[in-house]
């Protein structure tokens, strides 16, 4: 496993602009490189995997966010889980928030968006990719709808 860390951006309602730490724990022999490609809200780019499954990343914000809604722009994705942790101090304990069989889009972004059932306060948000229509799959955005929670 390999873990590697940058900075990005993501629009969060209330704040338009809130700094976050990416984690990204994959069998990835080369993730140090294919993840300089990351880049939020810009089709163009994308992170991709290597073909061995389950695959996953960890998002974790400044600060707490109080989210409603979670959408990702994939390719290849079969099975996805969004899972979600409030832990302040590590990253751990995780509630599956949605566990979604996407469809087959044929080299098309799929576009899915996850009104979630209840609002939830989210530290870090994993997301797993468990199954996949073919050997590699790309992400190439994932927003998160909410706004700042109050401290």
């Amino acid at each position: 496993m390999t873990l590697v860390f940058l900075s990005l951006a993501l629009m969060i309602t209330d704040t338009h602009l809130t700094t976050l730490s990416i984690g990204l724990f994959s069998s990835n022999l080369f993730c140090r490189v294919l993840m300089s490609y990351v880049h939020c809200s810009n089709p163009d780019t994308f992170w991709i995997t290597t073909g061995l499954f389950p695959q996953e990343f960890i998002i974790t914000f400044a600060r707490k966010i109080v989210a409603k809604e979670i959408s990702i722009k994939s390719t290849g994705v079969r099975r996805l889980q969004i899972e979600a942790s409030s832990e302040d101090d590590h990253v751990g304990n995780f509630q599956v928030v949605v566990t979604k069989d996407l469809n087959a889009n044929e080299g098309q972004l799929q576009c899915e968006t996850f009104k979630l059932d209840s609002v939830i306060t989210v530290k870090h948000l994993k997301c797993v990719i468990s199954q996949a229509y073919s050997h590699f799959v790309s992400v190439h955005d994932v927003e998160v709808e909410g706004k700042t929670a109050a401290t």
